[in-house]
């Protein structure tokens, strides 16, 4: 069943409310809201990569639902250190990944920012989730 704008109006501020992130996708006739736990799914991947970028192993992740949280996904492997292993990788750069794939990745360069400056960088791409309505961090 297809929400109406209203409707998917209602669920972006229940979601917001809730501290969710929310977006729609689609074309007319075929909108969906997608709603998801950000915070929780930018954390648990900053410590996976902290965690990778130590051993300096290749790890896989699934890629997040909404283009908000790929660029915060984005920002946190920058900051740790990694990149797509692309001796491992299906596509041929970071833009040709989309929801839900799989992309592995491994430590490139030294975190030259440290543990603060990591743990910094999660909470400012956590809290650009927060912009625009899309949630609150």
């Amino acid at each position: 069943h297809n929400l109406s704008e209203e409707e998917r109006a209602a669920v972006h501020d229940m979601a917001s409310g809730l501290g969710l992130t929310s977006e729609e996708e689609g074309g007319r006739g075929n909108r969906k809201v997608i709603v998801s736990n950000g915070v929780a799914m930018l954390t648990s991947a900053d410590m996976r990569m902290k965690a990778v970028a130590e051993i300096g192993e290749t790890t896989e992740f699934r890629m997040p639902a909404t283009a908000k949280q790929q660029k915060a996904f984005w920002d946190l492997a920058d900051e740790n250190g990694m990149d797509v292993d692309y001796e491992r990788a299906t596509k041929s750069s970071r833009s040709q990944f989309g929801a839900d794939d799989i992309v592995h990745l491994k430590r490139v360069a030294e975190n030259k920012h440290g543990a603060l400056a990591a743990a910094a960088a999660a909470a400012a791409a956590a809290a650009a989730l927060g912009e625009g309505g899309f949630g609150d961090a």
